[in-house]
């Protein structure tokens, strides 16, 4: 197994023996399977669809895979590790919010 000898958040160093832990996170695109995109009239991709394609036109290949999936690997201590999982606990506690109050 990989020596890890710092917390990838605080970076302070770990004490032999010390408790590290480790927090795989992965996210991924949730496709709107029902969103329509509309066509134009020589029924070419519509307004919405064009939009989208020249949003990603200047980004290269990898930074479009990272915008669709991306996994981390995070060594953390104790402390770092009760933050982010405290962090992360509170949101899923919350009420998921409506298309019109979006958390982001």
């Amino acid at each position: 197994m990989t020596h890890f000898s710092r917390c990838d958040r605080c970076e302070s160093q770990f004490i032999r023996g010390e408790a590290r832990y480790v927090l795989n996170v992965e996210s991924f695109a949730d496709v709107d399977t029902e969103a329509e995109f509309p066509m134009d009239g020589a029924g070419g991709p519509g307004e919405t669809l064009q939009e989208i394609l020249d949003d990603l036109a200047p980004l290269s290949e990898e930074e479009i895979d990272r915008q669709v999936y991306e996994r981390l690997r995070l060594v953390l201590c104790k402390p770092c590790r009760d933050a982010i999982s405290g962090s992360l606990r509170k949101h899923q506690e919350k009420p998921a919010a409506s298309p019109s109050n979006r958390v982001h």
